[in-house]
């Protein structure tokens, strides 16, 4: 098994960082637009969920929002075979070793 992560940076220009129709923080809209998509979906192929969340500002210039994304998946790859999904171990060779 391994643990995948997905980190998304939502950088937004603090000058104009207001949104003017709903009144709210840009950094902020677009990152409860990205927990509302990904938060608990299998957009990656496994069900992914936020364990990170984190508002900050960078150069006094700019308004940021880190979000991070944890799925625990298989380290093995998927080969197809007659429409049927099979989990292929990985095998070390001769020369990986």
């Amino acid at each position: 098994m391994k643990l995948l992560q997905i980190t998304f940076y939502v950088l937004c220009e603090e000058k104009n960082n207001i949104e003017k129709r709903t009144g709210i923080a840009r950094h902020d809209l677009i990152g409860a637009l990205i927990l509302d998509i990904f938060n608990w979906s299998n957009v990656f192929g496994g069900q992914i969920h936020c364990i990170s969340d984190v508002p900050s500002v960078t150069d006094n210039d700019y308004a940021t929002r880190t979000i991070i994304f944890e799925q625990l998946t298989d380290n093995n790859l998927a080969k197809t075979r007659d429409g049927v999904a099979r989990i292929i171990p990985r095998t070390i060779n001769a020369t990986e070793s």
